[in-house]
Parts: C-alpha cells; structure tokens; sequence
C-alpha cells in the first residue's frame, strides 16, 4: 500500500495538502532539531504550516510513518510517536515565539515577516567576497557556525568553500554537534549582523545617491547650484550635511592654504591649469599662479596670453576636473580646506 493510500484510507477522507504533510513530519523529529529547523523557514511558509495545524486530526503513529515514508524512506523505521496538532503550535512558539512575539500572522496576511528571518534573507543577498567573508573571519568559530547554520545551504556551501581549511574542518564538526541555540544568542547576533553588515550596505546605498547629487550640483553654475543646496538643506538637513562634504567648486580654491594649493596644481596637467584659468578673476588667478613654479608660471602665462577664442564650455570641463582632483586630495587627507578663523 503507498503512503498516500495508507494516511488517505486510515484517518482521512481527502488526500493531504505539503504544508499538512510538513506539519507531521516537524512532529515526528526531536523537538530541538524541529525548532532549529524552523528557523529556516520564510514567514509566509509558517504562517501556512501553523494553518495547516489547524485543520489537522488527531495524529497516530501509523500516520507519522506513511508521510516518513513519502519524504524519505529511510526513516520510515522505529517510529512509535503519537502528536496532536496543538502540539506543532507548542513547537512553533519554542521556536519562534508566540504569534504576537514574533508577529507571525494568524490570518491570510504573510507580508508581516518575521524580523529574524528578514535578517537572513538580506544577508543571502549581499557580497560573499567582498562584504560577508572578511566579516565571519574575525568571528569566533562558534559564531561562524551559528551564523551558516541559519542561512541556505547554498549560501553556506559557499562561504565554507572560501574558508581557510583549518577554520572549515571546525565549523563543520561545531556544525555537527550544534544544539539549539537560545533566542537571546541568536537575537544579540542578528542584531549585529543588522548594525555591522546590512547598516552598512544601506549606507553605502545612500552614499552612492549623496555622490550622485553632489557630482550633479558640482557641474552647476554657481546661483543655480546654490539654489539647489538651499532646497535641499530646506528640505532634509541631514543630507545637506553629507552631500556638502562632497562638495568642490573651482572657486573653493580661494579656500585652500598655499601648501595645498601647490599639491593641487603640482598634481593638475599644466594644459588643464591653463584652460581653467581663462575668464578667472585677478585674485583667484593670482593665488593659483603663485602657487606654481617659476617656470610653469612662465609656461602658464604665456599660454594664457596667445589664447584666443576659448570655448566655454572646454573652460569649465576644465575647472571640474581640478576641482575633481582637489576632491580626491580632500578624501585622501593630502590637503584640507581652511576652516574660518584658521
């Protein structure tokens, strides 16, 4: 007789729906694996799991022992448990929590996740190279183990794959021997995780947008790029803030200490010196000339002095590629702007 035939014809009168069948086998495993086990699963597909509870039957031995059968043969032997489906709900709250704990849904709204979960879906997504690997290697091991262990074997598969030896064959037999580990340990850890890690590839987004604008405003004339900062300053302060630091124009120079003035224009192509200084006012010219050797201000004059029929356009591709460079000594620490009162 097939297990489908067996669960039909010993207690019910319609065949058995996954989510019913993966409700009774959670109660024919050992009550701390079955929970650790839960873990892995996505909001929605426990929120299904405790539905299917619901409408479940007394379970009888015979019971557990056809669906055994069905997802894995092996096990189909030495079973002698009896359940009852309020007993899956005992078991998803030593798990999880109760409903209201962990906001799992009683009703037909998944979209209300549970935030540990979410935790691990995200972590799935981001760099294993660059972002997760560096992290786990400053772990302890027991923490490594603790971390895989909740996410999917493909992603752990990986992320052991590109582990030193050593450190692999030790998470690997802490894998082994793992117990269930306490809500408040996995909890402390996935709020590191969320504050280390996913905080960070947040705030990386949001740099990259801070970048974006500013690289924007930075092309702008000056009234036009002044009104833009003030609209934004008006609007939300905090990002004002970031993106100012991001912030230089050609004319910032006049800002610049003569030190640093001269690491800019040691650093700037004399060709591109010469076409942003055209159309510059007498102080700022000065302070860049004076800024140069004696010989490549001899070589900077005379070019400004044969030029004609400048484009504007090429003029201020010019003053943005200086201000670009002055940017770059900014971030690298190789120059810095004058504060007032300097």
């Amino acid at each position: 007789m097939s297990a489908e035939t067996a669960v039909n014809s010993k207690v019910y009168s319609r065949p058995l729906k996954g989510s019913e069948k993966v409700a009774i086998l959670l109660l024919a495993l050992d009550r701390s694996l079955a929970s650790q086990l839960l873990h892995h699963f996505e909001p929605d597909e426990i929120t299904t799991i405790r539905s299917a509870a619901d409408s479940l039957e007394p379970i009888t031995a015979s019971d557990l022992e056809s669906i055994v059968e069905e997802f894995a043969k092996q096990f189909s032997s030495g079973l002698g448990f009896v359940g009852k489906p309020g007993e899956l709900h005992s078991l998803l709250e030593t798990a999880l929590g109760s409903p209201e704990e962990t906001e799992i849904p009683e009703g037909d709204d998944p979209e209300q996740a549970v935030e540990s979960t979410s935790v691990w879906v995200q972590l799935a997504e981001i760099s294993i190279e660059e972002v997760l690997l560096p992290f786990l290697l400053e772990q302890h091991p027991q923490t490594v183990t603790i971390i895989l262990s909740n996410m999917t074997s493909e992603v752990s598969a990986k992320i052991v794959a590109q582990l030193p030896d050593n450190l692999s064959a030790e998470i690997m037999r802490r894998m082994l021997s793992l117990k269930q580990v306490h809500e408040d340990v996995l909890s402390l850890i996935e709020d590191t995780l969320r504050e280390e890690l996913l905080a960070e590839e947040e705030e990386g987004a949001a740099n990259a947008g801070h970048s974006r604008i500013a690289n924007m405003i930075n092309r702008m004339d000056g009234d036009q790029r002044q009104q833009i900062i003030d609209n934004i300053t008006a609007a939300a302060p905090e990002e004002a803030e970031a993106i100012k630091k991001l912030l230089f124009s050609f004319e910032d120079i006049e800002e610049l200490s003569e030190e640093a003035c001269q690491i800019l224009f040691g650093t700037v192509p004399t060709e591109v010196t010469v076409m942003a200084l055209h159309e510059t006012e007498s102080g700022l010219r000065e302070k860049i000339l004076s800024s140069l050797s004696a010989r490549s201000r001899r070589m900077v004059e005379a070019e400004l002095n044969g030029a004609s029929d400048i484009a504007t356009e090429d003029i201020k591709e010019a003053r943005l590629k200086v201000s670009g460079t002055a940017l770059s000594l900014i971030e690298s620490e190789q120059i810095q702007i004058e504060e007032e009162g300097d």
